[in-house]
């Protein structure tokens, strides 16, 4: 297993590259995509498919990246949607007191 993933990394980092358009994070989903494979190495059944299973789990893996950046954009958003414009906005000049003790 781990042969066939030294051997293809450029492959697999340049079919991550284009899909994702950036080297560092497909270099990022790279090993979470061999980590996956390795620890579920288990899981395959001929081992003259070995190839085609790698690019089953490295296609799952770029779907899970999908999904957790779609979903951390999506409560980046609503974290944003709370937050006041400015620290201003909400802040009333007259009513913030700072005391001389606290100076």
């Amino acid at each position: 297993m781990a042969e066939l993933l030294l051997e293809n990394r450029r492959t697999f980092l340049r079919y991550l590259t284009r899909r994702l358009g950036n080297r560092d994070v497909a270099e990022e989903v790279l090993q979470q995509f061999s980590l996956r494979a390795i620890s579920k190495a288990s899981d395959i059944k001929k081992p003259e498919s070995v190839l085609q299973w790698l690019y089953r789990v490295l296609s799952s893996t770029l779907a899970d990246f999908y999904r957790g950046e779609s979903a951390r954009r999506h409560d980046e958003g609503e974290y944003a949607h709370f937050q006041p414009k400015s620290l201003t906005d909400d802040v009333d000049p007259e009513a913030v007191c700072i005391h001389k003790d606290f100076i």
